[in-house]
């Protein structure tokens, strides 16, 4: 008998800006659990990003930044 297929758990977009690519890389910086603590770490480099560019948009430059890594 064959075994089940394993659902592949599909991670869901971040809240403020709807982004996957963003969501997956919160996971990635998450220690211990502490989604939120990463979530709020993300959120205030995004507001510096808009800060110092005047960007009113950080995640091209985010996309852009994943890109040339």
């Amino acid at each position: 008998m064959r075994r089940k297929v394993k659902n592949k758990n599909i991670v869901g977009p971040d809240f403020v800006y709807n982004s996957q690519k963003l969501e997956k890389f919160i996971n990635y910086i998450m220690w211990s659990g502490k989604k939120e603590t990463a979530r709020k770490v993300m959120y205030q480099a995004f507001d510096l990003i808009k800060e110092k560019t005047g960007n009113p948009n950080p995640l091209e430059i985010f996309d852009l930044a994943l890109r040339n890594a």
